[in-house]
């Protein structure tokens, strides 16, 4: 494709034309900007200001609306704009940035981005003067869900609980699978641990309810038993400014081991502000 000075489309190829002009007849009347997101419009600046640039992996715009990723290379000798799809490189880096941050059977956080999002959280938390909820949460009974009935059952409970959890927090909470069994959640600007364990109750209703086994049909055997109903068991703690974030998941352990002690489906969370310790069981 070529541009004259001022960003006005020259001549092209066949393959640009399909990408955005409906005729070549209107080559000439299309300026290079309706092409380009208007965030890369200084291109057309450099173009006329006689700069050499380089863009990559910015987007035009086809006739639909929909944007292609693109390089591009500008020179003013010719003012000629070299453009290249980067279709597929495009979906392999969105693919990997996917797998780098999720975690690939849920699709929740992984261990790492959670870290992170908590580090980010509490050096937040410490400019701002707010606290939040950190949450350590472990699927009970998963080892003899695996053992009896295999993994892909125990593959199932994970993912019903990620699915539950995150369906029932706000925008700006987050959820990341610590490894195996284990969940960590935290719950942002929010200082009564009361409010985690009514998420606990929810997500603990749902899950039990998801997990009914189906009718069995009339006459016909018990089919197989489906994996049991899911529980878990959790420990909630306040973390205020100018706690450590290592500091704050090992308090969470903490009262999650403590939970774990007194059996299944329970909750143990730190002291509030009343000086008030709350321990019992889900529902």
């Amino acid at each position: 494709m070529t541009v004259e000075p001022f960003g006005q489309v020259g001549n092209y190829g066949a393959r640009q034309e399909s990408y955005w002009l409906p005729s070549r007849t209107e080559r000439r009347l299309k300026a290079f900007a309706a092409v380009l997101a208007s965030t890369h419009a200084p291109l057309l600046a450099l173009l006329a200001h006689g700069a050499i640039s380089s863009l990559v992996g910015f987007a035009c715009r086809r006739p639909a609306g929909s944007a292609l990723a693109v390089t591009a290379g500008a020179t003013v000798l010719g003012s000629a704009v070299s453009l290249r799809e980067l279709r597929r490189l495009d979906r392999a880096v969105r693919y990997l940035v996917e797998i780098s941050s999720k975690d690939l059977l849920t699709g929740v956080y992984n261990r790492r981005v959670g870290e992170e999002r908590l580090a980010g959280d509490l050096a937040r938390a410490a400019r701002d003067g707010r606290n939040m909820l950190l949450v350590a949460l472990d699927i009970d009974g998963l080892k003899g869900t695996n053992d009896s009935l295999g993994h892909a059952a125990g593959d199932a409970v994970i993912k019903r609980a990620a699915d539950a959890l995150k369906r029932n927090l706000r925008e700006g909470d987050w959820v990341a699978r610590w490894g195996g069994d284990e969940f960590v959640l935290g719950l942002w600007d929010i200082a009564d641990p009361e409010t985690a364990t009514k998420v606990l109750e929810r997500v603990s209703r749902e899950l039990k309810e998801t997990a009914e086994p189906p009718p069995h049909s009339p006459g016909v055997a018990a089919e197989l038993p489906g994996p049991p109903r899911p529980s878990f068991s959790a420990g909630v703690v306040v973390c205020k400014p100018g706690d450590a974030p290592d500091r704050c998941l090992a308090r969470a352990d903490e009262l999650l081991y403590q939970a774990k002690r007194r059996g299944r489906a329970f909750a143990v969370r730190e002291a509030d502000r009343r000086g008030s310790r709350r321990e019992g069981p889900l529902p």
